[in-house]
């Protein structure tokens, strides 16, 4: 049976630490604080992912939205209700098969993605401009070996954990590199 040291120990509290300080920092100031900050549209942080997913892969149905956010299909129906009520996105019905409807930003939902992901973009690049060269580099290697290492280990599917990045996709990405059979979408 393998026993923890006491130097492995303070290791293991230092990383769930950190992990957990780290977490609240993406969740409060990189996330919901970026879109309640821009919320000219009173939008949540889920609502600006489904934004994103639309703008990242147009006339998406309703269905593909479901898949590519992991949740439910009655989730993403009432998701998109709340954003078309407020004009961010567009419903487009097939003239051949009415039951399929396709999903668009509006121009208003246009801007407001780009917004938040500039205003998220620039937020990263302050915290990252502040650190010095070296630790930043060692800091985005690390991130990318954590990433692959959990897909490796079992603690992450890389389908799950796919940003559905559609043309923004890169051959760089930690997931390709962690489960050679994942396809990016």
């Amino acid at each position: 049976m393998y026993t923890l040291t006491g130097m492995e120990i303070m290791g293991f509290s230092r990383a769930k630490r950190l992990g957990d300080v780290f977490t609240q920092l993406v969740r409060i100031s990189l996330s919901n604080d970026v879109v309640d900050s821009l919320g000219d549209a009173d939008v949540t942080f889920s609502q600006f992912e489904t934004l994103r997913y639309i703008q990242r892969h147009p006339l998406s149905t309703v269905g593909d939205l479901a898949q590519g956010l992991h949740i439910s299909y009655p989730s993403a129906t009432n998701m998109v209700s709340r954003l078309h009520s407020k004009g961010l996105i567009l419903k487009r019905g097939l003239r051949s098969d009415r039951r399929i409807v396709r999903l668009a930003l509006s121009d208003e939902g246009t801007r407001l993605a780009e917004s938040i992901v500039r205003e998220r973009t620039a937020r990263v690049g302050k915290i990252l401009d502040g650190m010095h060269p070296n630790d930043c580099e060692h800091f985005l290697s690390g991130l990318e070996e954590f990433i692959v290492s959990a897909v490796r280990n079992g603690f992450g599917d890389a389908d799950a954990l796919c940003l559905n990045c559609g043309p923004d996709k890169s051959e760089l990405c930690p997931l390709l590199r962690a489960d050679t059979t994942h396809k990016c979408r």
